[in-house]
């Protein structure tokens, strides 16, 4: 017995075999099916019902087994009666079901957990049908009301009919309520079996979009998410992506602990920006198959610092093997330091202030939110600071000077901003402990 109703009916289109065969095949290597369901929970949908031909029941259940560590959505899988049809059992069987409020949506709809939510909420009478608008066309993406099935019930009495027949009758005897596709609903509507691969492009140009870093959306993302795309296509986790990462990562410090040999700190600094595309390889896969995890999130953010000190102390030894000044100790010690000190507080801040294991959250729960009473010398050098001290931008700067032969100079610039960098999140964090001990 389900402990409450189900939030949303996702159906299977029907009017055309090849618009069926779509919702079963692979996309960015999960199912539209599949796609649907775990974007809804996203959205914070817990009991979702699933409307599909006979032959994809079992095919749904079989993918969803892939996911043995993550908790899913409680689901219903109702199968349409031959031959493809809406009957009278069915809708009583949907009826019970569904909550009085539901989005009713075709699972060849690429869509996001945002839409989802504002949907949902859209205020609907048991008269009307809220449709979702993109422009001028309307896409198979509705809020709607218990009252449907009582008037569906009329109609498929003289007969059955397909889903979208249904749809049309609801469109032409309820009064619609458009609601506007905004840019941040970013929807697709596979039809065809040609769509699957603009969709993934599609999947994929809303992940580069979506990225903060200069460098990350226009550089290293072009590189990462057709390897992503691969990725996700065979079903690599994401967290064996992450530990060949870590061996690359270590592999760029070995290389530039040679020091003399300027083609070996040429690979090193290769290696290192190598490191820093493919380290969003892992998250990308993660999101376009819905395997992220808390641990994934850990693991991730371990690799990026072993990674960078493995760099660094390569860059270290690398600096004395060619120079044999102590020179080297005072950079590597004063580095060593503040590369410390900064990310120890940065950890800090994010256990405190986020449920989130990533770095990103530092940025996302932290420095966004702080409030505009602070000087505007501080947020100058925050917009300034976080495009320098992001890993996608660093790691371009060392290849580049390693391209001319002066990679130690990388050295020399770390040692400025970390330290700058430790004093203005130092200062941030003493102004909010003050904060909230006056509250």
């Amino acid at each position: 017995m389900q402990s409450h109703l189900a939030q949303a009916l996702v159906f299977v289109p029907t009017y055309s075999p090849e618009a069926m065969a779509v919702a079963g095949r692979s996309v960015a290597g999960v199912p539209p099916l599949v796609r649907s369901l775990m974007t809804l929970q996203l959205a914070g949908l817990e009991n979702i019902v699933l409307l599909v031909a006979p032959d994809q029941k079992e095919r749904v259940v079989q993918f969803l087994e892939r996911y043995p560590e993550r908790k899913l959505p409680q689901y219903t899988i109702l199968c349409y009666d031959e031959p493809y049809c809406v009957s009278s059992p069915v809708l009583t069987q949907l009826e019970m079901l569904m909550a009085p409020q539901f989005l009713l949506m075709d699972t060849n709809l690429l869509f996001n957990a945002a839409l989802a939510q504002n949907m949902l909420k859209a205020p609907v009478s048991n008269t009307e049908l809220v449709e979702l608008m993109d422009g001028v066309i309307s896409l198979p993406c509705y809020t709607a009301t218990s009252a449907i099935f009582p008037e569906l019930q009329k109609i498929v009495a003289q007969g059955v009919l397909s889903i979208e027949g249904c749809l049309r009758h609801l469109r032409e005897h309820f009064k619609r309520k458009p609601l506007s596709n905004e840019s941040a609903y970013s929807t697709f509507l596979l039809k065809r079996l040609n769509d699957i691969e603009v969709a993934e492009k599609f999947l994929c140009e809303n992940l580069r979009l979506s990225t903060h870093g200069i460098v990350a959306k226009h550089f290293n993302k072009r590189i990462s998410l057709p390897m992503s795309l691969f990725f996700s296509k065979i079903w690599m986790k994401p967290n064996v992506i992450t530990s060949l990462n870590l061996f690359i990562g270590v592999m760029s410090g070995v290389f530039v602990a040679n020091g003399r040999d300027p083609f070996a700190m040429l690979f090193g600094a290769f290696l290192f920006q190598l490191a820093s595309v493919i380290d969003g390889c892992d998250g990308e896969v993660a999101k376009l198959t819905f395997r992220f995890s808390k641990y994934g999130g850990h693991f991730d953010t371990i690799v990026d610092y072993i990674s960078l000190f493995a760099f660094i102390i390569g860059l270290i030894i690398g600096h004395w093997n060619a120079t044999h000044s102590a020179w080297s100790f005072v950079i590597s010690g004063n580095l060593l330091l503040w590369v410390s000190a900064f990310l120890g507080l940065v950890i800090w801040v994010v256990r405190n202030n986020s449920r989130s294991a990533s770095l990103i959250a530092f940025e996302q729960d932290f420095i966004d939110k702080l409030p505009s009473t602070y000087p505007a010398w501080v947020f100058w050098m925050l917009r300034t600071g976080k495009f320098f001290i992001k890993k996608d931008f660093f790691s371009l700067v060392a290849f580049v000077l390693a391209l001319f032969g002066e990679l130690f100079w990388w050295l020399y610039a770390a040692n400025i901003m970390t330290m700058i960098g430790f004093f203005l999140v130092a200062y941030l964090v003493y102004r909010e402990i003050g904060v909230a001990k006056r509250v």
